[in-house]
């Protein structure tokens, strides 16, 4: 979403996330799923259920929220708490997105040139990375470490040359499927470091398609290499998973099977229209966009595609059918652009690409690393404003996203929204935080406004069109 170019921000609104398709659907059919997983004796990973169910929870003023005031007219500002969660929320996917890019671009990109690069990877791999989470850190290691290579192929005599790059590890595709590929943003060229002398920034050409083609090569051979040291495939490059008949209920990860053992995966993305690419036995490189050194706004939007969430309420309609339209990115080849799903196959998905706790989705490496020894010299100082004015109050604890942005100064950056604006042209300030539940009930009370959640609706047998392990 882009920032709009109107002379005066808008106002904050609350946003209704119980009146969106995604919240009553993961509302009403959640305990179905979770009662029909463990009838199937399936185990869900308590950080699944626990991102599913504080779902529900987000932007509902009854679980608590922020209170402010206007001192001009004295309205009062409720923003409700978030859940933070990293795939079923929307919402919160998408503030972390923004907040991220806030992050690299104030505080870790120099001003240079910027190129994103992409890695997919085959279909047979893609199963075995998303069982085996300490894969994915070591194939983009892999992948990070040529394209550094590549950078430095032309300073083989100069002793200290460093890259630098900014690594999102994606779980799914448009239509939340398993596709584990990588987007990383890769300083476009290397930092020499000669005797004395200051580092110096020496930018690279754009790489041939044969270029990325030979990269390509480079990580098949090595990954491969990799997964066969690790006895996840034969010599032969046949995944062992394969060699069994049918795949045992109890191997089986609970989002990702069919009953008969059909893996639910993504089809090869498209580099689309004059993009650079070299493909090598299913190993996809792409490197077409690249943003000049000082166009930070570019980079910015940038930064959010590459850590953009898997889903959007606005992809998301109901069918006439009951089932849930998803709205795909692009096309498939037989001209589809809409993925159809029952509710429960739309949980399932969406639980299936909720990442483990702990784990880190955005990587750093080179000299942009956090402990690299020339990190300092590089990443850019930020400006600290003081605003001294009576109107100023610090932002509490629960309202800020990652990455060091206000939440009020994100929503103006990104969306052109003044969430401390009053419909009357005055000036809010934020007053306290609101957790205590009979006091949120009073408070919710005064103002008219529902002091009880939405209902979450209880299990129920699903008909047998909308079998939870039905491929889609």
């Amino acid at each position: 979403m882009l920032r709009s170019k109107s002379a005066k921000p808008a106002a904050y609104r609350r946003r209704e996330p119980e009146k969106t398709l995604l919240h009553r659907t993961i509302r009403e059919h959640l305990s179905t799923f979770l009662s029909d997983l463990e009838e199937a004796g399936v185990s869900l990973p308590k950080t699944v259920t626990k991102e599913l169910t504080a779902y529900l929870a987000c932007g509902q003023l009854s679980a608590g929220f922020i209170r402010g005031e206007c001192r001009d007219c004295r309205s009062a500002l409720l923003v409700a708490f978030s859940c933070k969660g990293r795939t079923a929320c929307p919402s919160c996917g998408a503030k972390r997105m923004a907040a991220e890019a806030a992050h690299l671009v104030d505080r870790v990109f120099p001003i240079v040139p910027v190129r994103h690069w992409v890695l997919s990877l085959p279909f047979d791999l893609r199963y075995i990375l998303g069982r085996q989470r300490g894969l994915l850190s070591s194939v983009l290691r892999i992948f990070v470490d040529e394209v550094f290579l590549r950078y430095g192929a032309s300073f083989k005599g100069v002793a200290k040359v460093q890259g630098g790059a900014v690594a999102s590890i994606h779980r799914g595709d448009s239509a939340l499927r398993l596709s584990p590929h990588f987007h990383v943003l890769f300083l476009d060229g290397i930092y020499v470091l000669r005797d004395e002398a200051p580092l110096s920034f020496v930018a690279s050409a754009t790489p041939s398609d044969p270029e990325l083609g030979r990269i390509a090569g480079r990580v098949a051979r090595r990954v491969r290499r990799l997964f066969i040291r690790r006895g996840l495939l034969t010599d032969d490059g046949v995944p062992l998973e394969q060699l069994d008949e049918g795949l045992p209920e109890e191997r089986a990860p609970f989002g990702w099977l069919t009953q008969d053992g059909e893996v639910i995966l993504s089809e090869p993305s498209g580099a689309g229209a004059g993009a650079s690419r070299g493909e090598v036995a299913g190993f996809s490189v792409f490197a077409s966009e690249k943003v000049p050194a000082y166009d930070r706004e570019r980079l910015e939007k940038l930064c959010r595609y590459a850590a953009r969430p898997p889903l959007a309420n606005e992809r998301l309609r109901e069918a006439n059918d009951g089932r849930i339209a998803i709205a795909l990115k692009k096309p498939r080849r037989g001209g589809e652009t809409h993925a159809f799903l029952t509710p429960l196959q739309l949980i399932r998905r969406i639980s299936s690409l909720i990442p483990p706790a702990g784990m880190n989705l955005i990587r750093y490496f080179g000299i942009l690393a956090p402990a690299a020894k020339h990190r300092a010299k590089v990443v850019p100082v930020p400006k600290v404003e003081l605003d001294l004015s009576p109107n100023s109050a610090p932002e509490p604890d629960v309202s800020r996203p990652s990455g060091g942005v206000d939440w009020a100064s994100l929503l103006r950056r990104v969306y052109d929204l003044d969430a401390l604006r009053c419909p009357c042209g005055g000036r809010i300030r934020i007053l306290s935080v609101i957790e205590d539940p009979a006091v949120i009930r009073r408070i919710l009370g005064h103002l008219k406004l529902s002091v009880e959640p939405a209902p979450r609706s209880r299990a129920r047998a699903p008909p047998e069109d909308e079998a939870l392990f039905e491929s889609a």
